[in-house]
Formats: structure tokens, C-alpha cells, sequence
């Protein structure tokens, strides 16, 4: 049953079901303490398209778009929509939606819609397509276009001192719509001028990447990439190169097209889809979840455990995150998740606060129980298993580090996302305020 249906226009109660995107985006990076970890993006089963009336057929054809749109952000790639038996899933687009509204925006009508997101899922695991989870690496992007208005690069909001123009602006708002639509976190730099002292544009231009990863540092971004833009004749070029792994290694590739528009949706495609077969998880490999033990030191409290366990779960391959034992700081975890352990490791490499340690000596004695875990939490019977587990499974190890937020304030060293505001997110959300932020 749906909710009800009611034509709201902006800044008249209640803002509707689909908050912005961009804002969301921007706000899932500011709110994360340094040092950085992975976005999680909300919203990825939420769609807004624009629809000629309020009929039913309108409502319909509404829906197939709007489903088309989350299956190619939680999959992070359009090749879904070639899948054969696409159509018997769209053509029920209307059997998934939980919730819908119509809103007026600039004198045009636009149907948003939240579609469920379990049942989403549970439809791509029967066309075998894997899930892009809500846990994202947040990407610094340095672009550099060389067009009819010159050399610029397209970074944040006009700070007033860098002749920030229409041009300029054209650019932005064509990237940030592309990253939108796919879910993809995206910062800017400010390039102030400070920042221009220490790199210059023609460093960007030539992606010389020593000077680049060293001006990105302040940024706690997950990953990197860089792009430069060529007008040639009215075609658009573009060459990039991304960060898709933890590893330094740059992904690259070239791209073509006719518009600004266009090309930036291509690009961001490219990158999602890049994302997406690295952290992307089968969802019915749940069926067959393989396990594995995480050893995590300096886990000292209640509050530790909480945060590491917290963290675990919302990974997306992860299906559970059991205690198994503490012993002194070391935390015990067994951990059942889909996939390979490769991209498990991925996921855990997004959070910072877990640090890679080196393999210690096997210790397989059990602690006394009456710890810090046991007092607050006691682990069920059930699930203190064998010393014999860590040999039957693989053992991950990792260290537990959450560091002192950085005195360089958070919100310079973020892209607003939202235009060209310069006031502060809460101010400029409004009644967009997202629900639990």
C-alpha cells in the first residue's frame, strides 16, 4: 500500500522523500572524524524523474525509470540494464516501490520514489548481478579543462579570489550531477591560493603525481584521481587516471564525447563501474558465506568493541561479526561474509581505524572471562568456539587506532557540493535535512 500522494512544491513542509543527494554525500564526508573512512551513502534506493501528469501511466513509466536509476547505482554499472531478463524486473518496478510523492520543481513536475531495498537485492541475486554496497571510498578529484575559456580547474564553490565563472561553474555542476546519479562520493579541491603556491596547474595538467598525492594529504580522502580536459574541434577529450585500490597504483584510461554533460557522465560511469568490481558482492554468495577470524588489538573497552563490531557490519560482504575471545587488548572476532577475502580486505582498508599488522605467533590461549567484554556483554556459549578455528579459517589482524581529530577544521578541507554557497552544511540543508544526521 502506498503512501499517500501529495504535489509539494520546495520549501513548503515537508521536503519529500528524495533529499538531495549531493547534500547527502557532502554531509556522510563531514561528519566522518579523521582520519578518513569510506562514505556511507545513504539514499541509494531512493529516484526522482520528471513525469508529464500524475496518471497512472505517467506513475508507471515514472517507476521503470526510476528502478533503472537505483540499479545501475547499487550495481555501479548501466550493463544491468542489458541483463536479458532486465524487463520481467522493471516491468514490476511498481511492486517494489515503499514509498512515493510528487514535487514541483521550477514549474516542473517530478515524481521521487524510494524502491525497497531488500527486495532490490534479492532480484539482482536471481539475475546474478552483484551489489555495490552503501560503504564508498570518497574521491578527491583534481580535473583540469583546457577549452575555449583557458586552462581552470574545477574545484569547490567560488572562494572570491580565482575568477571563479559561469564556465567554471557549467563544469562543476555537470560532475557533481554525474557523481549523483551513481552514488559516488565526491570531493573538490578548494585550490585557494595557498594551495596554487604549492601546485601548479600545469603539475595537474601533466598529472605529475608526487606534488598531487602530497597537496591531497589534508584532505583524508579514500581515494585519488586526476583528469585533464581538451577541446578539440567540438569534441571533448579526457584522460584520467584513479586510485581504485589502497595501493598507490593508478588505474587510467581516455574518453571521448560531444558535450560536458556527457562527458562527465561517461567518466563517472567509468569509475563507479571501477569501484563497483572491486567492492561489488554477489548477494546470493551469502548462501555459501565463507568465515574467517579477525584479530584486532587495542580493543580496551566496551566502547571499543562496539565501534569495531559497528564498523564490521556495515561492510557489505559482511553478514556477521561474532566475539570469539579477548585476550588482554585483542579482540577475537569471527567474521562470515560473501565474496573473496580480497575484497573483504578492501572494505576494511576504507576505515583507517583499522591498521594491517603484521602476522603475530599463533596464541591460542583463551582469556578469563571476567574482562571488560564479559562485565558489559557476555559472549554467548555458542560462540567461543575451538582453538582449533583459527587454524581451519583464514586469520585477518589489524590493529584498532582511533587518532585525535585533526585541528584543521573538517569543513575547509571539504568540497560543498551543494553550489556555490558558502554557508555551512546545516545552514544550507534547510528543511532538506536528511533523517539521522
Amino acid at each position: 500500500m502506498h503512501q499517500a500522494v501529495t504535489i509539494k512544491a520546495p520549501g513548503q513542509g515537508s521536503s519529500g522523500i528524495l533529499s538531495s543527494l549531493v547534500a547527502m554525500l557532502l554531509l556522510a564526508a563531514l561528519l566522518f572524524p579523521l582520519p578518513a573512512q569510506a562514505v556511507i551513502v545513504e539514499g541509494l534506493h531512493q529516484a526522482r524523474v520528471a513525469v508529464e501528469n500524475t496518471g497512472s501511466e505517467s506513475r508507471s513509466q515514472g517507476f521503470v525509470k526510476g528502478l533503472k536509476q537505483v540499479l545501475v547505482r547499487v550495481t555501479g554499472s548501466d550493463r544491468v540494464l542489458s541483463h536479458q531478463d532486465i524487463a520481467s524486473l522493471t516491468n514490476r518496478a511498481e511492486s517494489l516501490v515503499e514509498e512515493y510523492s510528487y514535487r514541483d520543481l521550477d514549474g516542473n513536475l517530478t515524481l521521487e520514489m524510494r524502491f525497497d531495498g531488500s527486495s532490490v537485492t534479492r532480484q539482482l541475486a536471481e539475475l546474478e548481478q552483484s551489489v555495490w554496497g552503501a560503504n564508498r571510498p570518497g574521491v578527491l578529484a583534481w580535473v583540469v579543462v583546457d577549452d575555449r575559456a583557458g586552462r581552470q580547474l574545477i574545484k569547490r564553490g567560488s572562494d572570491g579570489d580565482n575568477g571563479d565563472d559561469t564556465d567554471a561553474r557549467a563544469w562543476r555542476q555537470d560532475l557533481v550531477n554525474a557523481a549523483e546519479l551513481r552514488g559516488l562520493p565526491l570531493l573538490l579541491p578548494r585550490y585557494d591560493s595557498s594551495e596554487r603556491n604549492q601546485l601548479s596547474l600545469s603539475e595537474i595538467w601533466g598529472q605529475f603525481m608526487e606534488p598531487i598525492r602530497e597537496m591531497s594529504r589534508p584532505y583524508r580522502a579514500d581515494r585519488l584521481a586526476v583528469v585533464r580536459i581538451a577541446a578539440r574541434g567540438d569534441t571533448l577529450q579526457a584522460r584520467w587516471q584513479l586510485q581504485v585500490r589502497g595501493e598507490s597504483a593508478m588505474e587510467q584510461g581516455n574518453l571521448s564525447a560531444g558535450s560536458k554533460e556527457e562527458l562527465m557522465d561517461k567518466l563517472v560511469a567509468e569509475w563507479a563501474r571501477q569501484f563497483a568490481a572491486v567492492y561489488g558482492v554477489d548477494p546470493s554468495a551469502l548462501e555459501d558465506a565463507q568465515r574467517l577470524e579477525m584479530r584486532i588489538d587495542g580493543v580496551s573497552s566496551l566502547a571499543d568493541y562496539a565501534s569495531v563490531r559497528s564498523a564490521l557490519m556495515r561492510m557489505e560482504p559482511v553478514e556477521s561479526a561474532e566475539p570469539v575471545g579477548v585476550r588482554h587488548d585483542q579482540l577475537q572476532v569471527r567474521v562470515r561474509f560473501a565474496g573473496e577475502v580480497r575484497t573483504l580486505e578492501e572494505y576494511v582498508a576504507l576505515d583507517r581505524r583499522f591498521e594491517v599488522v603484521e602476522q603475530a605467533p599463533e596464541d591460542n590461549d583463551r582469556p578469563d572471562m571476567g574482562n571488560w567484554l564479559a562485565a558489559g556483554q557476555p559472549i554467548p556459549q555458542e560462540t567461543i568456539e575451538s582453538d582449533s578455528f583459527a587454524s581451519l579459517y583464514p586469520t585477518l589482524q589489524y590493529r584498532w587506532v582511533v587518532a585525535e581529530r585533526d585541528s584543521r577544521d573538517v569543513l575547509e578541507a571539504i568540497e560543498p557540493l551543494n553550489g556555490d554557497s558558502e554557508e555551512t552544511p546545516e545552514e544550507s540543508l534547510g528543511d532538506d535535512t536528511l533523517p539521522g544526521f
